[in-house]
């Protein structure tokens, strides 16, 4: 009996550390660009309107129209409608409408959240799996409370917008973090209640959810991947954060959420994905997903960032990463900064345009030639000038017998020379000649 006793707590304890390091592993060592590397590399389009958009939503977190045209360099601010924190009581995050008529695009951000604000603290903490049925599936309770306000409040004024402005133009809804998330259940209710919107068509509605909070669940994040667009950077921690492990955060206190966390860490991992898309209740980020990426595993220097796009069912983000950037990577101008540097590194396929009527660089190359031969031109007329004077003087200052002064011999010898130039100048101009006369 003793011995069976010493023999179970060292198996225990192995046992244990063996769990303690598999837990360890999977969280630690676990690196972001692993989530999309079965996905397709986006298109330049899609990286554009990424890295415009985000620069548009970095203008919902001015006070001021001074400051928003300062963040997103609009140009007239005429076409601008700021919606501070005060005028929604809380109920929404701060947002702004502006008309691009450049683009033919109404644009509608909001921003993310605000870490001073009570309401925006309620606003992400108000659900509980399951609470909030919409649509044949779940959505997050308190975001949905505000994508609902916002459109009682505020559907009429973007109504009279569409209307002014034609069905040419399309309405995007952009959003980061907390305002993503309402930013996507708005979308789906205009989609759902289109006669408020004067029977807008779904191809015109669009929505660019950046680092969005999990608020939808997987068949409605599937069905509107085609108005919604999700875009995670590397490793942001928001995205992959399930509800309750949110919820915890946010309600309780430093040490407590410490605690807590270890246990629903623990709890996920070792919970496979298949069990966890059997729940239908379960939340996931919204959409179509773009998912920005700059490292990879075993290499310490950031690598030119590349844009990859899915509609995946499974591996949507399941895993919280912890690395240096989790937090940092959902800052909405890291965000801007990676989007800029992944158009600038684009590797696809280049967009088929028609050559241009005339070719820019063969016409100042021939041009050029022209005026390097024009010039040697210059230079032969000037040695033949040179070698009649010389020959000139030479019959003038010759002796009776046909023999030269030392004077006359130095300046023979150099119109020898000068005529040596002369010859290798016609030479030149002789190659150039027959190399403009060969076909292009």
């Amino acid at each position: 009996m003793a011995t069976c006793t010493c023999l179970v707590f060292p198996l225990l304890e192995v046992v244990g550390a063996g769990t303690c390091f598999r837990w360890c592993w999977t969280r630690c060592a676990r690196h972001g660009s692993k989530d999309s590397q079965q996905w397709v590399e986006a298109s330049i389009e899609d990286i554009e309107d990424i890295r415009h958009y985000c620069c548009l939503v970095s203008g919902a977190y001015a006070t001021t129209l001074d400051r928003l045209q300062t963040r997103t360099g609009i140009e007239s601010l005429e076409n601008v409608t700021l919606h501070v924190d005060k005028q929604s009581h809380g109920r929404v995050p701060p947002h702004y409408m502006f008309t691009d008529h450049a683009r033919k695009d109404i644009v509608l951000c909001m921003r993310g959240l605000n870490l001073l604000n009570v309401h925006d603290y309620v606003t992400l903490a108000d659900t509980r799996i399951g609470s909030k049925a919409y649509d044949g599936g779940f959505v997050h309770r308190g975001l949905f409370s505000a994508a609902k306000w916002l459109m009682d409040h505020e559907g009429d004024r973007i109504s009279d917008l569409l209307k002014e402005n034609g069905d040419d133009y399309t309405f995007t809804l952009v959003g980061h973090s907390l305002g993503a998330g309402v930013a996507s259940l708005f979308a789906i209710l205009m989609v759902n209640n289109a006669a408020k919107f004067g029977n807008i068509d779904r191809a015109r509605i669009r929505c660019f959810a950046i680092a969005p909070a999990r608020c939808m669940s997987i068949n409605l994040a599937v069905r509107y991947s085609d108005v919604i667009r999700s875009i995670v950077l590397q490793d942001d921690f928001l995205p992959r954060s399930s509800t309750p492990i949110m919820k915890i955060f946010l309600l309780s206190s430093l040490v407590f959420t410490v605690l807590v966390l270890l246990g629903r860490f623990w709890r996920d991992t070792c919970t496979s994905e298949r069990k966890m898309l059997a729940d239908p209740k379960r939340l996931y980020p919204p959409g179509k997903l773009y998912h920005i990426v700059y490292k990879e595993p075993c290499n310490c220097s950031s690598l030119p960032p590349v844009v990859r796009m899915a509609t995946p069912v499974e591996g949507r983000f399941e895993r919280l990463v912890l690395s240096c950037t989790t937090t940092s990577d959902h800052h909405v101008l890291h965000y801007q900064v990676y989007a800029e540097q992944a158009l600038q590194n684009y590797t696809g396929e280049p967009i088929q345009t028609m050559p241009p009527a005339v070719i820019e660089m063969k016409r100042d190359f021939d041009q050029h030639k022209r005026e390097q031969l024009k010039r040697y031109d210059v230079e032969k007329l000037r040695s033949q000038r040179k070698e009649r004077k010389g020959a000139a003087a030479g019959q003038a200052v010759g002796t009776a017998d046909g023999t030269m002064d030392d004077e006359m011999v130095e300046k023979g010898s150099g119109s020898g020379e000068e005529e040596g130039v002369g010859n290798f100048v016609t030479r030149l101009r002789r190659s150039l000649t027959m190399s403009r006369s060969l076909p292009q």
